[in-house]
């Protein structure tokens, strides 16, 4: 390892002038140790694994769509496929074990992209019942997983009352398209109506205990959110 007199600095790459100042180095005996950063295996191999995966699943949806084209008869099917492909890659794969991203909104968009994955496998995978299918959809799958996420969240706030206000927001955005099944009732695309009926009363339910147990707390985080 070569050192400059003039800037007091040592050099541990093989060159023959100070990077500073440019003059030539005297002649060093001492070989130094150039160091390198350790190279990290797995997060390769975890790299390489993803690129393999991500090359798969653009594969699978685009011979999948071939094949509904070529075979078409009247049920676009692939449509299924690539929608549960791609919840798989953006919810389950990267927002589900992404770090900076808090439990509360993950819940919450779980929440709302299961229901859309639902109403896409039953409204393109059995084309001729189009109505009926949805119908269950909007009837018994949505009101569901809306009551089961609600649910969860109020769980997870009562366990860890400290974290509240992380979960205000998220738990406010759910109890309110949790009214969304009770809406439909009054549009007919909803029958029976017992869950939406359930969904509606625990979204209130929790909209009201929310301000009345902890009324400061949910004021102060709305006004903050949307600057009131």
């Amino acid at each position: 390892m070569r050192h400059c007199p003039e800037c007091q600095i040592k050099i541990a790459t093989r060159t023959s002038r100070c990077p500073l100042c440019h003059r030539i180095l005297p002649e060093s005996t001492d070989p130094g140790v150039i160091s390198y950063p350790e190279f990290d295996y797995k997060a390769s191999r975890r790299r390489l694994f993803l690129k393999v995966l991500s090359t798969l699943s653009l594969t699978g949806i685009f011979v999948t769509t071939l094949i509904n084209w070529l075979t078409f008869s009247g049920q676009l099917w692939s449509v299924v496929v690539a929608t549960a492909i791609v919840y798989a890659w953006v919810v389950v794969g990267w927002l589900t074990f992404k770090r900076n991203v808090h439990s509360s909104l993950k819940l919450m968009v779980h929440a709302i992209s299961i229901t859309a994955l639902l109403l896409v496998i039953e409204a393109f995978a059995t084309y001729n019942q189009l109505v009926s299918h949805l119908n269950w959809t909007l009837s018994f799958a949505m009101p569901s997983v809306l009551i089961g996420f609600i649910i969860i969240i109020n769980i997870w706030m009562l366990i860890k009352r400290q974290q509240l206000r992380d979960f205000l927001i998220s738990q406010l955005a759910l109890s309110v398209l949790g009214f969304i099944p009770l809406i439909l009732v009054f549009f007919n695309l909803v029958n029976p109506t017992y869950m939406a009926i359930g969904a509606a009363g625990l979204s209130f339910a929790t909209i009201i205990g929310l301000f009345i147990l902890a009324r400061r707390i949910v004021v102060s985080e709305l006004g903050r959110k949307f600057h009131l």
